[in-house]
């Protein structure tokens, strides 16, 4: 069975008050060129669907117009809501939608049924989890409360009851709790009818996980939404026993531990920390299990395809530890090949740095549009982040830059001053901390002293009660 994983559509973006919107349009054009070409049995979006809560209205239509023409090349579409989205308002008109083959997870309430899929091998089970915090696991299992103290612990309870409700009794596909009858959900593609939801986590079904969280090892982004001193991380461990992990969150294209553990990342670069990075649409093949026995190494692959509208031979993309990624899973224990096809943007983002002078000589931006000096694209229509080098600022120099390079979305100095008054510089490092270091340089800064045993104990309990709170 072939699947179309993508995440972290955030669609209605802005970035730098620049709009993605027509951006995202190019975009979901090619990612239905890709789904002609493919034809996967199901598309899974892994969260943030939306970058806000209550979305523009065109992206509403961008997202509608998307699952539409995806459903016409008769392929499912599996979604879940990210910590940007509305679980709500992304879950309206779900119980409707699932008879037409298009499934929105709805607001965790702490049963999760699963979309079941069927081909020449069997079942494969996916199981839409929505991004959580320990307070929505906690509010569904109170007798479990006293457990949950970190996300981690929220997942694995989540998971937990997720495993014990596959061992029970089959269901079909289709919301039956609303008191219609239930939708198959089979694979027509691979001319198979649906199959009852259930069944033992080893009982031959193939199990795939939707999720949005951030997995402890992953290389973030500056386009992500950060919490301070990494108290959202979770441990890759919690999702042992699925077969593949769609993860959304995570902006970079990536896997965790496992390469069956998978950040697909976002399909357009939101932030100038991607420039680097390659984007792509995750294809996952999955092949029947190997009941009960360790994966062979030959049933494990990983490539690279390119796409039609991009240039042939993509580049892997870059790892959490800047290597290629593995090629045979540790733990899973059915076949499975997962192969990234690169996409190609309207806009590349990219980063110049020169004094005002050689930025603005034809030589140097005629020379990119030539193809030459390693150019991958016309500067000229690229997003753009402009550092200029002189010492002296230069008067006019946004507008003046802005006749060659219309998109400039971010000018900024690299020089002598700007460098020792710590204007210029990324501010990396601030979210390993923990809430309270933070305080504690806050205060030291402040103060010109640090705090004594009893401010601490007050702050430490401050930030213990609120974090109880927003937890």
């Amino acid at each position: 069975m072939k699947l179309m994983h993508l995440s972290d559509l955030h669609l209605g973006k802005r970035v730098n008050g620049f709009s993605m919107i027509e951006d995202q349009k190019y975009i979901l054009n090619q990612i239905i060129e890709i789904a002609e070409r493919e034809q996967p049995s199901a598309v899974l979006i892994a969260g943030d669907v939306y970058d806000k809560p209550l979305p523009p209205e065109e992206a509403v239509r961008l997202f509608d117009s998307f699952i539409s023409r995806l459903k016409r090349l008769d392929t499912k579409v599996i979604a879940i809501s990210g910590n940007h989205d509305s679980a709500e308002r992304l879950a309206f008109g779900s119980r409707i939608m699932r008879e037409s083959g298009v499934y929105m997870a709805p607001v965790y309430d702490g049963n999760v049924e699963p979309v079941v899929l069927r081909d020449e091998f069997g079942d494969v089970n996916v199981w839409m989890l929505p991004f959580l915090k320990p307070v929505n696991v906690k509010l569904c299992f109170p007798e479990e409360a006293d457990d949950i103290k970190t996300y981690t612990d929220a997942l694995r309870v989540a998971v937990s009851h997720i495993w014990q409700q596959s061992g029970g009794e089959g269901q079909r596909t289709g919301d039956q709790n609303a008191g219609g009858e239930g939708q198959q959900a089979g694979d027509q593609n691979a001319g198979g009818e649906a199959a009852a939801a259930g069944g033992q986590q080893n009982n031959g079904s193939r199990n795939v996980l939707v999720t949005h969280q951030f997995v402890t090892g992953a290389a973030r982004s500056d386009s992500e939404e950060k919490t301070v001193g990494g108290t959202d991380n979770v441990d890759a461990d919690v999702f042992d026993g699925f077969d593949y992990v769609a993860l959304g969150h995570i902006h970079g294209p990536q896997k965790i531990m496992r390469p069956e553990v998978r950040y697909c990342g976002t399909p357009l670069k939101y932030s100038f920390s991607e420039v680097s990075h390659e984007k792509s649409v995750t294809m996952v093949e999955l092949g029947p299990k190997a009941e009960g026995q360790p994966a062979k190494a030959d049933c494990h692959a990983f490539s690279n395809r390119p796409a039609k509208t991009a240039k042939a031979g993509g580049k892997t993309e870059v790892t959490e530890a800047g290597s290629q990624p593995d090629s045979v899973a540790e733990t899973a224990a059915s076949c499975v090949t997962i192969t990234t096809i690169p996409l190609k943007p309207l806009r590349d983002m990219r980063e110049i740095k020169g004094t005002f002078a050689v930025l603005t000589d034809p030589k140097f931006y005629g020379g990119a549009v030539a193809g030459k000096a390693d150019a991958l694209s016309d500067l000229r229509d690229c997003y753009l982040r402009v550092i200029l080098t002189d010492e002296e600022d230069v008067p006019y120099a946004i507008t003046k830059l802005r006749q060659i390079y219309p998109n400039i979305m971010i000018l900024e100095y690299d020089n002598a001053r700007t460098r020792a008054s710590g204007e210029f510089g990324d501010g990396a490092g601030e979210e390993e901390k923990k809430p309270g270091e933070i305080f504690e340089e806050f205060f030291e800064k402040q103060n010109g002293k640090e705090m004594n045993e009893e401010q601490q104990k007050i702050i430490d309990d401050a930030i213990a009660s609120v974090w109880e709170v927003r937890a």
